[in-house]
């Protein structure tokens, strides 16, 4: 049985914009920043998988649409943002509650000094720091994002561990006697668009 409605294939709902403009703006604030795409989605308030999708692709082709809500974030943010991004602050909290979440899944700061600088990580042992450049902010969120939203494979299982143990992630830190090499995270926040 056929349908009489004609339904029109090139109409595109209200919360999708078309993404070849907000892609040359990304690959723009990258380049000209000189920052990783992932510190930027952070900084723009876009989901990394959203921004991987508009500067990669999905499926080895570039997507034609972008949420409009990314595209808002995006568009709001200039290059003067992100260059003032180093001395901007913004309250801790939330970048103190992140850093806490991942020494709670068994990263140590020795495995998150490969993203983070000692100061993003001295955030966790200074409760009095009130205040953190959103930079720091942008790269504690980013490390963040990378760490916790690994891609799992077909079969169920995550491609890296958290930790490179054989221990659970509800056990302590693993000592010296039982762990193994560190492996690194599958997507590295110094990604080039």
């Amino acid at each position: 049985m056929t349908s009489d409605i004609d339904i029109d294939r090139t109409h595109k709902p209200d919360d999708r914009a078309e993404a070849p403009l907000y892609r040359a703006w990304a690959r723009r604030l990258v380049h000209v920043s000189g920052m990783p795409w992932r510190i930027v989605a952070a900084l723009a308030g876009v989901s990394p998988t959203s921004m991987h999708r508009l500067l990669f692709g999905r499926n080895g082709r570039p997507v034609e649409w972008i949420g409009i809500n990314d595209a808002r974030a995006l568009m709001d943010i200039g290059i003067d943002d992100l260059a003032s991004a180093s001395t901007d602050r913004i309250p801790a909290r939330e970048s103190r509650e992140l850093l806490v979440a991942l020494h709670t899944l068994g990263w140590t700061d020795e495995h998150l000094s490969r993203w983070l600088t000692s100061s993003d990580l001295d955030l966790t042992t200074t409760p009095k720091a009130l205040y953190v450049t959103r930079l720091s902010a942008a790269r504690i969120q980013a490390t963040y994002d990378m760490l916790i939203s690994q891609p799992v494979r077909r079969c169920g299982h995550p491609r890296t561990p958290p930790i490179s143990s054989q221990t659970p992630v509800t056990s302590p830190q693993p000592g010296p006697e039982d762990a193994e090499t560190f492996q690194p995270a599958l997507f590295e926040l110094a990604d080039c668009a």
